[in-house]
């Protein structure tokens, strides 16, 4: 049995100890959550239009990054860590997914991490699978752990 966790704003010494303390059971995702690998435009797009009423019109991909690329200058995204060029990593995904999906549904669609990350999770593997390969290596690493 062995455990991957989100890497969230933790540090180095943080993740040695728990580590250490689950005797090399805890692996770590190298983004801060699993959601950092979900930000493909395309994929949002895709799985907001599947949403039944989720808008009156189509969103597109060009919107879903515009919407993008101005929440990753929003402090409130990384804390409590600062904002960075490095936003992919360190963003708060779930937050910036939850802000893109109140905002292009207006207000009459949540974002719900266990249902929509799977979505998008399934759109990205389908189509762009070369977005988990951080993901697919560290699964490798625990199986290989394990043997």
């Amino acid at each position: 049995m062995g455990f991957i966790l989100d890497k969230e704003t933790r540090n180095q010494k943080q993740i040695s100890e728990l580590v250490s303390q689950s005797k090399n059971l805890a692996m770590f995702l190298p983004r801060r959550m699993f959601e950092n690998y979900l930000l493909r435009p395309a994929a949002i797009a895709a799985v907001v239009n599947s949403i039944p009423g989720f808008s009156e019109q189509p969103v597109t991909e060009t919107e879903i990054s515009e919407s993008i690329n101005q929440k990753i200058k929003l402090p409130e995204l990384f804390s409590p860590v600062s904002v960075t060029d490095d936003w992919a990593k360190q963003i708060h995904a779930a937050r910036l997914l939850s802000k893109i999906f109140g905002e292009k549904s207006e207000h009459r669609v949540e974002y719900r991490k266990p249902e929509h990350s799977i979505s998008l999770a399934k759109w990205i593997l389908e189509n762009h699978p070369e977005d988990l390969d951080e993901v697919t290596e560290v699964l490798k690493g625990a199986l290989q752990r394990r043997t």
